[in-house]
């Protein structure tokens, strides 16, 4: 009685925790369509019957429509009365749609509703006196019902294994007072427990299904996801998206911008759990976070390596959720994941591979970016992460100059690099403001922000608001020397700087190449080449000035703008100077700037060495079974800068009421389409008063329990934090008085410094003019002194190669005579010989015709003669003998006069004493030699298959049938320790006995491992002797080849490859020689076979000796040479 009564109570209790006002409703659907009926037209004008239709989407894929109509009354009539088509069509399944007229549909009611609508209900269940049951009622049920329950369904479905209870109105009323009292409890724990769910108007009949296939379009509960089990990625990416949700559902956005605080990650991964199942179902994995080995597998997606996927960069977009807590990471993770990026990733840009390697860091440093600025993170952890990706951005940008378009993009690139300089500068001035915090590579990046900007005119002013410390660095002077040379074409100590600088100073400088370049080769045109002719200018010395990197690229930049080059120099000439239509392609300077690192890739990108790779185990909120265990509240750390109020209660509420009250979501109600019969069982209702009392009281101690613990750790909290605000008070103020007199002190003594920085600097300033003034005269001095001694030196040897010119015209005349005549007489000696040969040739011709005529008359005669012959032949042949008149015994004799026995015994006689002469006829020397023909093919065909018997699989099952043993599981695995092929001279003898054993013991397919192979892996089922029972072995053979080395020993006692051997079998190969060093390599084979086995327990041990011609290894040999060996090692 109890137990009903109890049913009755959650029943009520669920009704009223999950009520939803239908009169919003205004959409259908329809299921079971006909596919012939399943069209717009159709279902339009069959529905308009029933009131104005708004739209219609027809599914015929899935058999199904959704109805539109323009209010309640018209979709209700619908669902009642639209079943039906036409006559002799299917009827169709309606369900109550989603699709409402209002935009808050979720809107809680009023208590005075709630009361109402409970109290209508509660009479109708009184004046009806039943109450649906369900037949399997054992409450609480099984985990798949629970799970099944927990689920929100429709109000639509039918479930036909219900039984009633008739219950008198007095219950009826009782339980109304009870619902009145219980009511803090329902408004309160059971919202947080169970999402609303749908119920129907009025007192029209409800159908629950017992389909546990039908999903709720609004996210369930957290108590839903307890029991939640994924068999694939695919599931457990929905479970975690329907985790999200609910979280979703639960917060409070932030609709105040002035008010409005940043979120804190809490995910310890540098992937979050949910993203990766995503990114591996929809297959967007990136080949360095695939497991080895997954990314061929046909009809698989690539598994994800959990512990090396990086979280991947999505762009905002205006319909994009605001990210949860744990999907953001926190500082340390960011350190983490751009430590590993650095340490296993940076190296691994080759050749023909650049594109995939930028794509993946850029991709994977953005995203640290984004996960920065969504986290308003600004501290010096910050900063480190943001000055990596610019330096992996300048690396970038003189390393992948010359990659194609698709892969890398310089422009891009640039963009990003700026984007990660003005940050920097934000973050700088922030920490300077704000924290009176300075970072230690500040400079550098000042100096990165001056050389990235080289071509603006107010750079200079922003070096000069710098802070000293900054502005006088040598980071900063380099950058000021670089502008001061290229803004004064001075391509020579632009240059010459560049090979005093840094390699990442160098890389960033490098896109100012092509334009000093060009100015350069305008200034030395606009000197050199005056005149018509212009003046040549030597190749190598214009690889020294502008840094070339070879001869062949100077000749190319020449040839480029118009001018003309050769192997050696360049013809400069102004009017050949132009300014070409496509820009010059931008080229590594392999000498003067990938020389300058030193160090590995990923710590030119970190600034110093990496420290040591630590990635902790991935988070996983599933079993291994695929059951959900993730926490829900341990999720929800993140929100603590949002103060929400509703979530925290919602889940102290969870955890605070009793397990007996978590009921399911939805109680199965039958349609009532007859009178009900009456029940077997009464209640007095005394007895119900009396338990529905003793479980108010219950659950009424707890939400009390649970309000006060609430309230005494919010107490707690608040005097924890007036402690904690109370001494911050006091240092503020404290901190404030010092800082003023601080203040006033730091005044005066700055006004004073500057006075004497200004002096200082202004006779700096006097002295580097000096300086420079001196030196830009000097280089200028020596360069035309350079030029000028080059141009006289070219007219001295013009004049000395005139000279030598006239002087050798005589020679070179008679030399050319002598050779024109020698030239004519070999022309004329070469015509007159090859007139000889050409006429021996002819006439070695006429006489090879003459001999082969004579041959062709001699070959017709003896043609003639030999076919007269063979005539001849055939016809004596072919003419039938006679047969002899005499008789046998006179021919023998004839044939064998001496012979000594006439007499003919079994077909033959004796032709002596000894020999005897077989006489046989032509048919029976046919039957014999063809019965010999037979035995000969009948025995090659035996051995055959013998030799097929031989190589054939040996069926290890059979042999374990024979087992004597009771035992209905056996389970049999074989160790074959096979040599190399190389140890021994007799190699190819011991392949095919290593052959041979594979293929005896081979079953199925071969697996590869790195120890060797796996030739059977198999169980089956095989009848006992003289019993009806079948006994399961499992068979295992697998191979070793050779000795083991010391890291294969440590990986097979680590993975127990091992384990469970029941027999071992050591083949001995053949060996010429039985020296002292054979017998201890194949010791040491064996012992580290024996080794890697477990010794408990024993198993047996066959040697198979492969014997050489003229040995004989017996079994007391090898006891002598290996048992006492092996043991005194072994223990």
């Amino acid at each position: 009685m109890e137990s009903v009564f109890l049913i009755g109570f959650i029943e009520r209790f669920t009704r009223q925790s999950s009520m939803t006002d239908m009169s919003n409703r205004v959409s259908i659907v329809c299921k079971d369509v006909p596919v012939k009926y399943n069209q717009h037209m159709l279902l339009r004008k069959h529905f308009s019957k029933f009131g104005e239709v708004a739209k219609v989407f027809p599914n015929p894929r899935k058999r199904s429509a959704t109805i539109h109509f323009v209010d309640h009354e018209a979709a209700s009539n619908a669902k009642c009365h639209g079943s039906v088509l036409g006559p002799g069509i299917a009827r169709m399944t309606i369900f109550w749609g989603y699709y409402t007229t209002g935009s808050n549909l979720n809107t809680s009611r009023s208590l005075e509703e709630q009361s109402q609508k409970r109290k209508n209900r509660d009479d109708e269940m009184s004046s009806t006196g039943k109450v649906s049951k369900s037949r399997s009622s054992a409450w609480p049920g099984s985990a798949l019902d629970d799970e099944l329950k927990s689920m929100s369904g429709t109000e639509d479905i039918v479930n036909e294994n219900l039984k009633t209870l008739t219950r008198p109105k007095e219950i009826g009323r009782s339980r109304e007072r009870a619902t009145r009292s219980a009511s803090p409890l329902s408004s309160s724990s059971s919202t947080s427990l169970r999402s609303p769910e749908k119920k129907p108007r009025g007192n029209s009949p409800v159908t629950v299904s017992s389909s546990s296939s039908v999903k709720s379009d609004k996210v369930s509960s957290s108590s839903s996801l307890t029991n939640a089990v994924a068999h694939n990625v695919t599931e457990r990416l929905e479970i975690l998206d329907n985790r999200d949700k609910i979280f979703r559902q639960g917060r409070k956005k932030q609709s105040k911008l002035s008010t409005a605080k940043a979120f804190i990650g809490t995910c310890t991964d540098m992937c979050p759990e949910k993203e990766r199942y995503c990114r591996e179902d929809r297959r967007r994995l990136h080949v360095y976070e695939m497991l080895p080995g997954t990314d061929n597998i046909h009809g698989q997606n690539p598994k994800v390596d959990h512990r090396r996927a990086v979280k991947e960069y999505s762009r905002s977009s205006a319909d994009q959720e605001e990210p949860m807590p744990h999907e953001l990471r926190p500082s340390g993770v960011l350190q983490m994941t751009m430590n590993y990026l650095l340490t296993e990733i940076a190296d691994k840009g080759q050749d023909g591979k650049w594109g995939d390697w930028f794509d993946f860091l850029w991709n994977r440093t953005r995203g640290i970016r984004k996960d920065i600025t969504q986290q308003q993170l600004c501290d010096r952890t910050s900063v480190e992460l943001l000055e990596k990706c610019a330096r992996f951005h300048i690396f970038c940008s003189e390393r992948l100059c010359e990659e194609d378009y698709n892969c890398f993009d310089d422009k891009i690139n640039n963009e990003n690099l700026t984007k990660c300089l003005q940050t920097l500068k934000e973050f700088y001035y922030d920490l300077e403001t704000r924290h009176h915090a300075f970072c230690e590579n500040e400079a550098e990046f000042r100096a990165y922000m001056v050389l990235m900007n080289l071509n603006e005119g107010d750079i200079l002013r922003e070096v000069q608001q710098l802070r000293p410390d900054v502005r006088n660095s040598n980071h900063i002077t380099f950058a000021v020397a670089v502008y001061s040379s290229l803004n004064s074409n001075n391509y020579v100590r632009f240059f010459r700087l560049i090979r005093e600088a840094s390699f990442l100073n160098a890389c960033i400088l490098h896109r100012y190449f092509t334009q000093v370049r060009t100015r350069a080769l305008a200034s030395l045109v606009k000197a050199y080449g005056v005149g018509t002719k212009g003046s040549q200018y030597p190749l190598d010395e214009l690889v020294r000035v502008l840094s070339f990197e070879t001869r062949n690229e100077s000749r190319l930049f020449c040839c480029h703008f118009g001018l003309s080059a050769s192997e050696d120099e360049v013809k400069l000439l102004r009017g050949a100077l132009i300014e070409p239509e496509e820009k010059w392609p931008p080229r590594r300077a392999v000498d003067l700037v990938e020389s300058k690192r030193m160090v590995s890739v990923g710590e030119a990108i970190n600034g110093c060495n990496l420290p040591p790779l630590f990635i902790p185990e991935p988070v996983c909120s599933f079993d291994q079974q695929g059951r959900f265990v993730g926490s829900s509240e341990a999720s929800l750390k993140g929100i603590e800068l949002h103060p929400q109020r509703d979530i925290s209660t919602m889940h102290q509420q969870t955890t605070d009421v009793p397990d007996t009250y978590l009921v399911p979501d939805t109680v199965p109600i039958v349609a009532q389409t007859q009178p009900p019969a009456k029940s077997k069982f009464q209640y007095p209702n005394d007895t119900i008063k009396e338990i529905a009392k003793e479980l108010f009281w219950v659950v009424i101690d707890e939400f009390c329990r649970g309000i006060g613990q609430e309230v005494g750790s919010e107490v707690q909290m608040m005097l924890n934090c007036s402690d904690y605000f109370t001494v911050d008070i006091l240092n503020h103020n404290l901190d404030d008085l010092a800082r003023d007199i601080v203040s006033e002190v730091l005044v005066e003594e700055t006004l004073r410094k500057r006075r004497v920085a200004e002096e200082e600097r202004k006779v700096l300033l006097d002295r580097l003019a000096v300086s420079l003034m001196d030196e830009v005269l000097q280089s200028s001095v020596n360069q035309n002194c350079q030029n000028l001694a080059a141009s006289e030196m070219r007219d001295i040897e013009n004049q000395l190669r005139k000279k030598q010119i006239e002087k050798c015209t005589g020679d070179v005349a008679e030399q050319t005579m002598d050779k024109a005549v020698q030239f004519m007489i070999k022309t004329l000696a070469e015509d007159f010989t090859q007139e000889c040969k050409e006429k021996i040739e002819e006439y070695e011709r006429i006489e090879k015709s003459i001999q082969l005529s004579r041959a062709g008359k001699y070959f017709q005669l003896w043609r003639k003669e030999h076919k007269t012959m063979c005539k001849l032949k055939r016809s004596m042949l072919e003419f039938p003998c006679s047969t002899s008149m005499r008789k046998t015994s006179e021919q023998v004799k004839m044939l064998i006069p001496d012979r000594t026995v006439e007499k003919i015994v079994k077909d033959g006689f004796y032709v002596s004493d000894i020999a005897k002469l077989t006489i046989e006829s032509p048919l029976d020397i046919g039957v014999r030699l063809g019965g010999m023909d037979k035995l000969l093919t009948a025995h090659a065909l035996y051995l055959k298959l013998c030799l097929e018997k031989s190589w054939q699989a040996q069926d290890l099952t059979r042999v374990l049938e024979l087992i004597g043993t009771e035992e209905s599981k056996i389970y049999f695995k074989l160790l074959l320790s096979l040599p190399n092929g190389d140890d021994t001279g007799e190699s190819e003898k011991t392949a095919m006995v290593q052959n041979w054993l594979k293929a005896k013991f081979t079953r199925g397919q071969r697996q590869s491992s790195s120890s060797g192979e796996i030739l059977s892996l198999y169980k089956i089922d095989l009848p006992v002797l003289k019993s009806r029972c079948q006994r399961k072995v499992g068979v295992c053979v697998r191979t070793v080849n050779g000795i083991l080395s010391d890291r294969d020993v440590l990986l097979v006692e680590k993975t127990q490859q091992f384990l469970g051997t029941t027999g071992i079998l050591f083949l001995l190969p053949s060996c010429s020689s039985l020296t002292n060093s054979f017998w201890e390599e194949e010791q040491d084979r064996l012992r580290r076979v024996i080794k890697t086995k477990p010794a408990c327990p024993a198993c047996p041990l066959v040697v198979l000796v492969l014997n050489s011609p003229g040995q004989n290894i017996s079994e007391n040999m090898l006891r002598s040479k290996w048992v006492s060996s092996i043991s005194s090692k072994w223990a």
